[in-house]
């Protein structure tokens, strides 16, 4: 365990540190230098890091991390029935919301929504940001999508959107859905560079909170690889086809908003 004699904490923090570091040794999980920095940003307190969580269960993958991640995991096997490669839920009002969600982060960039900041702070484009936020879609996550990828596999590929509600799809006779020539997507990347902005956010907890739905989800490969790749798996909100991108964008929507 590291020397805490002159870390800058009060005693009852660092009673707490002591104790979460205990815990990853005694369960024989491996604490990340992440967890040791970012300790306090990440909220953790007496809980364990999710990282280290998901690492540890990506070692081990008949043992339980925990009680209760054991019994999500259990939850999602039977809630999550599922075929090959469309997850069935939910209504169209809640289709509605992905595109709410989407509609509240135009003319907004999450990099910096991810910094805390507000109001003309916020307001541009991510792919023009100065503060950061034009390097952070060139790392992993951002080239496994763009260059690699892999994108939605429901919905428009180019921007992630239901067909319904992109301007670049039409249907055609039989109900098929088709291109319109020279059309263009409306909301551009917007939904893959919000998600892109928000999971290299400062604050930990959008990319902790997707690590823990994989998680949910019994997924194993928990880089920025098989982040990507589960964001792309198709879903199915009654009759509206789309991703699992528009649902991670709507449930870090609502946390942002929350905080806002």
């Amino acid at each position: 365990m590291g020397d805490l004699s002159n870390c800058p904490l009060s005693d009852r923090d660092k009673e707490l540190l002591e104790k979460f570091w205990t815990e990853l040794e005694n369960d024989r999980m491996e604490r990340c230098t992440r967890c040791q920095e970012t300790w306090f940003d990440m909220g953790l307190k007496d809980d364990i890091c999710k990282r280290c969580i998901a690492k540890d269960k990506n070692k081990k993958e008949d043992e339980p991390c925990g009680s209760h991640e054991g019994a999500s995991k259990n939850d999602a096997a039977v809630l999550d029935k599922v075929d090959d490669t469309v997850r069935h839920w939910g209504t169209r009002e809640e289709a509605a919301d992905w595109a709410k969600a989407v509609e509240w982060w135009t003319g907004k960039c999450a990099h910096c929504v991810g910094r805390g900041w507000r109001g003309q702070q916020v307001a541009h484009n991510m792919r023009d940001c100065e503060s950061g936020g034009r390097q952070q879609l060139r790392k992993e996550l951002g080239e496994a999508i763009f260059q690699e990828g892999s994108r939605a596999l429901g919905g428009c590929s180019d921007c992630a959107m239901p067909r319904d509600f992109c301007n670049a799809w039409m249907k055609g006779a039989g109900g098929t859905w088709q291109k319109r020539h020279g059309a263009k997507c409306q909301n551009g990347k917007l939904v893959y560079d919000t998600i892109i902005g928000l999971y290299y956010s400062k604050t930990l907890k959008f990319r902790n909170q997707l690590i823990e739905s994989m998680m949910d989800d019994d997924v194993k490969d928990l880089d920025d690889e098989g982040v990507a790749a589960w964001l792309g798996t198709a879903v199915s909100a009654e009759d509206i086809e789309g991703s699992e991108i528009l649902k991670q964008l709507k449930a870090w929507t609502d946390m942002v908003r929350e905080s806002h």
